[in-house]
């Protein structure tokens, strides 16, 4: 019916606007001009966070922590910049702000991991 249609345009409204994926920042590589517009290396954020989220789900017992920290930094850093646009863009995307709540705590679990790790070996 009609009112479900309406119903989910404004859910996926809210979930994350289309116009969120469309700013240039949803490219870093090229917003940056690490590599040129349209090159095959210029691809969405998304790829990158597919990428860093499923190396840490399927490695995360073999990866170095001094990596694993980096990794998470550089994520957390990633945020930071992102979450500073949507709020001067006054966007509102509640899959990307999801995605920088699930940075900052993974960022904190795997600094107490190291922590630990590091703590551990200055003992043995």
């Amino acid at each position: 019916a009609i009112s479900d249609d309406i119903f989910l345009s404004l859910l996926l409204t809210y979930i994350c606007s289309s116009h969120t994926f469309a700013l240039p920042q949803s490219k870093l590589l090229s917003y940056f001009g690490i590599v040129s517009k349209g090159s095959v290396l210029d691809v969405p954020n998304t790829v990158f966070g597919l990428i860093y989220y499923g190396l840490l789900l399927l490695f995360s017992d073999v990866l170095p922590a001094s990596v694993a920290l980096a990794a998470a930094i550089a994520a957390m850093g990633t945020s930071i910049f992102l979450a500073y646009t949507l709020t001067a863009l006054r966007e509102l995307c509640i899959l990307c702000w999801s995605t920088h709540v699930l940075n900052a705590a993974l960022l904190y679990k795997i600094s107490i991991s190291h922590n630990i790790q590091r703590n551990k070996a200055k003992r043995d």
